[in-house]
């Protein structure tokens, strides 16, 4: 057996609206909020020109991550009406989970927890999401960073989550997937990752790894590095 709300703030401040130099983005806006793929409520990052990434903050988790761009159709972008924006390029990453991703395990027993996206800010020109987690009385914060990280000139995805709130006896469950790796083991994290199904996949004669399984996070800083087959 496989195991493997919405919230905006509104202030244009230190949330959402501050301009940091320190990394090259390949697009300038490189964080945006929009329907993409069809899906509402998203937010997209141009980390680097070998890797975009798309969360889906109803879930606050990863959509995908891809070596390509966006198509920026739409009324906003191009003034027509109908279309939308829409990824093109290599999916590294596909992540559509029917099931909601994070969890509350309490001595043991895991829980659902209700949760909402409270906005992002940047940061030396980094991005952090914020998530709030309730359960019952009791108010978990996360924040995660996602960047772009090379090994060995493969391309990469580095999450780190910094947890806040958990009481003795829990923990964090994060239901994910890692895909295009170059290997079956082509991630590195801090944290505890327990793999509960993998496969590889042939595409144009390259041979990448996908492995979904379940990261732990306890209060602090957690980070979970993924690795990329170059295309």
């Amino acid at each position: 057996m496989m195991r493997y709300t919405l919230v905006l703030l509104g202030l244009c401040g230190f949330w959402a609206c501050q301009d940091t130099t320190s990394t090259e983005r390949p697009r300038e806006p490189w964080v945006f909020r929009s329907v993409l793929d069809e899906r509402p409520r998203m937010i997209t990052m141009a980390l680097h020109d070998n890797l975009w990434a798309a969360y889906d903050v109803q879930k606050c988790e990863l959509y995908k991550a891809w070596k390509g761009g966006v198509n920026f159709d739409g009324a906003v972008y191009t003034t027509k009406h109908g279309p939308q924006p829409h990824s093109f390029g290599f999916d590294f990453v596909n992540n559509s989970p029917s099931k909601p991703s994070w969890s509350l395990n309490q001595n043991g027993e895991s829980v659902p927890v209700e949760m909402n996206y409270l906005g992002h800010m940047f940061q030396d020109n980094q991005v952090t999401l914020s998530y709030q987690m309730i359960h019952g009385d009791q108010t978990i914060t996360v924040k995660e960073t996602p960047e772009y990280v090379e090994r060995t000139k493969n391309p990469g995805l580095e999450r780190r989550f910094i947890v806040d709130g958990l009481e003795e006896g829990q923990s964090l469950q994060l239901e994910t997937k890692l895909g295009g790796l170059v290997q079956a083991q082509g991630f590195e994290t801090n944290g505890d990752f327990q793999i509960t199904n993998s496969e590889s996949t042939v595409y144009g004669g390259v041979t990448t790894y996908q492995v979904e399984g379940q990261l732990t996070l306890s209060n602090g800083t957690t980070n979970i590095q993924s690795f990329f087959k170059s295309v």
